[in-house]
């Protein structure tokens, strides 16, 4: 009902490039040091800025471009559908998705009506972003694992500030074999970021509840883990 067509397809592939070339430091780190994308992207979502053009410099050669026999308004939607997804996994426009979500969830509460051309862009950004931080809402065997992936590459960002003598953030510096540490974060990051978002999420779509669901088993699973490192460290 909301995404349908080429909206759908530049959902899919947005969602599968979201990330690609990432470098394993986030934008904060590259304009601190002034990156060559940085400068390149004006400080704003510099990352996700490269994604979304890696997209279409694969889509520019001439074996690997599937949407070559578009028409060209076709092909601008499905361009405007992908930048747009990725575009919507900077964390710093988090807070903007979830009121986007807040704001999908009143109009479907309130009168029925056909959802418009923006509120379906919303829904697609706002799905991809859900996705990019679902992590926590995995099964456990793959929550613990992306847990530690993202920590450590959170670690070696702060080791290479700190070696250049740059600010960092006291949350990145540890490393994930540091237990204590690691929970904490994962229960806060959980908890006050991804669980509100991702019930919201699952309010509008109910067939999704399972992921809240586990995300909040995940949580139990960090809380037990860390009061049994503080109890043995005690």
């Amino acid at each position: 009902h909301y995404v349908q067509g080429i909206g759908a397809l530049g959902t899919l592939v947005g969602a599968l490039a979201h990330d690609a070339g990432h470098p394993e430091y986030n934008n904060d780190y590259l304009i601190k040091t002034k990156h060559p994308l940085a400068l390149r992207y004006n400080d704003r979502s510099v990352l996700e800025m490269m994604h979304a053009a890696i997209v279409f410099d694969i889509l520019d050669q001439p074996d690997a471009n599937f949407a070559k026999g578009m028409e060209t308004a076709a092909f601008s939607q499905l361009r405007k559908s992908v930048v747009g997804v990725i575009l919507a996994t900077d964390m710093q426009a988090h807070s903007r998705f979830a009121s986007g979500l807040r704001e999908l969830l009143d109009k479907r509460d309130g009168e029925p009506e056909e959802p418009t051309t923006a509120h379906r862009e919303l829904l697609q950004e706002c799905v991809v972003k859900a996705a990019d931080l679902a992590n926590p809402a995995f099964c456990w065997e793959l929550c613990q694992d992306w847990a530690r992936r993202i920590t450590l590459e959170f670690h070696n960002q702060a080791n290479r500030e700190k070696a250049r003598g740059l600010p960092f953030m006291d949350f990145m510096e540890h490393h994930p074999d540091n237990t204590v540490a690691l929970c904490k974060l994962q229960i806060g990051f959980s908890s006050f970021v991804v669980a509100p978002y991702w019930k919201l999420l699952a309010e509008l779509f109910p067939k999704l509840k399972s992921r809240p669901e586990q995300l909040d088993s995940n949580v139990e699973e960090w809380k037990r883990i860390k009061a049994a490192a503080e109890e043995a460290g005690a």
